[in-house]
């Protein structure tokens, strides 16, 4: 029974197992023989989207890659102006290779390629990953890019053009759709373009590397180029402010060379910083409507070279129109000016203002260093404005200073003011309250309202004109002090002699000082120290002169070289203490040298050669160097009895014609009061009083034109210069 049992056992089991073989050769068998089953791979695929760039002449793009490994991207971008094209992928490859598009032209169409790698994120990479490349213009690609050998592909974007933008992915045998984004800018300066005059504005923070530094990038990008492949020479394309320009953090920056059109339409430039002014060198440009404020240009680290303004350092045939420059401070250079350094021919400066800190090395001006032209007025300068504080560092060779400009040539300067805090220098050769310099020049209505203090040549207005210089209706006040030549408007006229018959190179008319002169050991007048080869006429100088030195007037110190001197006045009282050659109106006359028409008011103390009207008139005098000329001095004084006089005070030769002297004048010597011979052709003069003195000088000649008599009962208030 047992054995049975076992037996029935063993057969079950063996029918079990036989029964599991025949199930699973079964299963075997249907998978061997049903048809494979196809599992769906996933397609490559890109998108992107695209805006314009953050900085100059780029596009942004955001690429989205799916099914990749590692990629190249193939873009091609066509003008939105150019003839209808609609490229495929054949066409976006072959352009990336170097194949030209027929019918587009360079400019037209921008193509390139680049290499993307998820190596930093491979699953990312396969779900999806991103890449945020910037397809940049010009030649300036990115390390990624990989440059085409064809000039279409070299072109790069134009800024402020807008494009369609098409890609491409090729990853081995796969390839993506091809992807569009349509119209979309390449960055100008504030991504608006208007019939290329380029807009610069202030934008947020996120975009604070436009500001005004894409200026300073565009000369980089043509020197870059070249101007080849379509490229716009930028430096001489026109461009506008839209806003106002706050460059702080722009520490170092460097000026570039312009030939365009600036206009910023009245917004402000602040907290400029560097080597220079906005920009460099100024070559058939013009800059306008521009305020600058809170800069500080310095080249004091680099000693005297370089030119500097707040505007540009260097100029040629360029204008500048209605530009205000305020709260600047400008140091160092050998032509330094509040607007310009140097200004060269065939410009313009129109309605411009400075309020600021000017000091250089060499000519140094409120609004121009120095201004050259080798034609006569080839230079204008009007309706401008200087203020503030100019001033030399020390140099030990020839500098000018002015207060609005250092040295200028071959300019037309009309109705400017220079105004403000003192200007001293004790190393400037030539130093005046409007201009240190100026030749070949004409002056109409302009003004100066400075003290100015000095050491060689120094002028209320000028501190030395040379050659051809015009000057009419034109103004200084100010206190003057000097060493050597001093005046109260001018230091010294050196003009050139033209012919042997009186012509004069320079010339003064209607012009006028009012303010005290004050020379320690060299000539002084209250209007001018020296004049040579020079005509003035209808000019007043009207403040008291103070001098210890040889040649010394209340007009002029010396009148030499053929200079004549009519209608004029001297005001001022005039000490020269210890001194020589003392005169109420002029020091000494020489060398051909007259005075017509001309009267002096105030008091004289002198020590050797004394006179009420002039101090000496030398040998080589002209036969009338002095006629119908009067002092209405009170007294005259001197240590010197024997060359004291109440007209002239040393005649070396009979040079005065119908001349006068007050009659109630006081001449006292070191023995007392000296008797007078009253004498129209002598040293003393002829005599003249109340009641006299309108009927002698109307027969004289004294031009009614010029003069007018005021009476204040029986006391006479001197003739009064009209014109002017």
């Amino acid at each position: 029974m047992r054995r049975f049992h076992f037996n029935v056992l063993k057969n079950s089991m063996i029918v079990g197992l036989l029964n599991a073989l025949i199930r699973v050769w079964a299963v075997l068998l249907i998978l061997v023989t049903a048809p494979p089953i196809t599992v769906p791979a996933k397609s490559p695929e890109l998108t992107f989207y695209a805006q314009m760039g953050a900085s100059f002449a780029t596009i942004d793009v955001k690429v989205n890659l799916k099914s990749f490994d590692t990629p190249t991207v193939y873009y091609l971008a066509i003008t939105r102006d150019a003839a209808a094209c609609e490229p495929d992928a054949e066409m976006i490859m072959d352009y990336a290779n170097g194949v030209l598009i027929a019918g587009l032209d360079d400019g037209q169409v921008v193509g390139g390629r680049w290499i993307v790698s998820f190596e930093r994120d491979r699953r990312k990479a396969l779900s999806g990953g991103e890449d945020i490349p910037q397809i940049q213009g010009k030649t300036d690609f990115e390390t990624q890019f990989e440059a085409g050998s064809k000039a279409g592909f070299k072109a790069g974007f134009i800024d402020g053009y807008r494009y369609d933008l098409y890609m491409v992915a090729v990853d081995g045998t796969h390839r993506s759709n091809v992807a569009v984004v349509r119209d979309v800018m390449a960055m100008p300066f504030d991504g608006i373009k208007e019939d290329r005059v380029y807009t610069i504005r202030a934008l947020d923070d996120d975009y604070q590397g436009r500001k005004l530094a894409n200026i300073r990038r565009l000369s980089d990008l043509y020197y870059e180029t070249k101007g080849l492949h379509g490229s716009l020479d930028f430096l001489d394309c026109d461009y506008m402010l839209t806003s106002d320009i706050d460059l702080t953090g722009e520490e170092n920056w460097m000026p570039m060379d312009f030939y365009g059109n600036f206009d910023g339409q009245g917004y402000c430039i602040r907290n400029l910083r560097g080597s220079g002014g906005v920009f460099g060198m100024l070559e058939g440009a013009s800059v306008k409507n521009l305020r600058i404020e809170d800069a500080h240009i310095s080249l004091e680290e680099v000693g005297t070279l370089g030119k500097l303004g707040a505007v540009a350092g260097e100029a040629v045939h360029t204008t500048f129109e209605n530009i205000c420059v305020e709260n600047v401070r400008i140091s160092g250079g050998i032509a330094t000016g509040g607007i310009v350094g140097e200004l060269g021919r065939g410009s313009v400066l129109d309605t411009c203002r400075f309020n600021g800190k000017v000091s250089g090395y060499g000519h140094v001006g409120g609004l121009i260093g120095a201004a050259y032209s080798e034609e006569e007025t080839g230079i204008t300068i009007k309706n401008s404005v200087s203020q503030g504080m100019v001033s030399l560092i020390i140099n030990e060779k020839e500098g000018s200073l002015g207060g609005l400009a250092g040295t200028l040539a071959g300019c037309t300067v009309t109705d400017s003011v220079s105004m403000g805090t003192s200007i001293v220098s004790t190393s400037a050769k030539h130093i005046g309250g409007f201009v240190g310099q100026a030749s070949n020049s004409v002056f109409t209505g302009c003004r100066a309202a400075r003290d100015v203090k000095g050491k060689h040549r120094v002028g209320g207005f000028g501190g030395l004109l040379t050659e051809a210089v015009v000057m009419a209706d034109c103004h200084a006040s100010g206190d003057v002090y000097g060493e050597r030549v001093a005046g109260g408007f001018i230091g010294a006229a050196l003009g050139d002699e033209l012919s042997e018959n009186a012509n004069h190179s320079i010339k003064m008319v209607q012009c006028h000082s009012l303010g005290m002169v004050e020379v320690k050991g060299g000539m002084a007048g209250g209007f001018a120290g020296s004049l040579a080869y020079t005509a003035v006429d209808a000019c007043s100088g009207n403040g008291d002169v103070y001098a210890a030195g040889p040649e010394v007037g209340g007009f002029v110190g010396r009148l030499t070289r053929k200079s004549r001197i009519t209608n004029a006045c001297a005001y001022g009282d005039v000490v020269n203490v210890p001194g020589s050659q003392t005169g109420g109106f002029v020091g000494l006359i020489t060398y051909g040298s007259g005075i017509e028409y001309a009267f002096s008011a105030g008091n004289v103390v002198g020590q050797r050669d004394t006179g009420g009207f002039a101090g000496a008139i030398s040998a080589s005098g002209a036969p009338n160097t002095l006629f119908g000329c009067v002092s209405f001095g009170q007294w005259v004084s001197s240590d010197d009895s024997e060359n004291l006089h109440r007209l002239v005070g040393r005649m070396d030769h009979r040079g005065v014609n119908s001349c006068y002297a007050y009659l109630g004048s006081v001449v006292a010597g070191e023995e007392g009061l000296r008797h007078v011979s009253p004498n129209p052709y002598g040293a003393d003069g002829g005599d003249i009083n109340n009641q006299t003195v309108e009927r002698i000088l109307a027969r004289l000649g004294w031009d009614r034109y010029y003069w007018s008599f005021d009476w204040d009962g029986d006391v006479l208030k001197k003739p009064r210069l009209e014109k002017g």
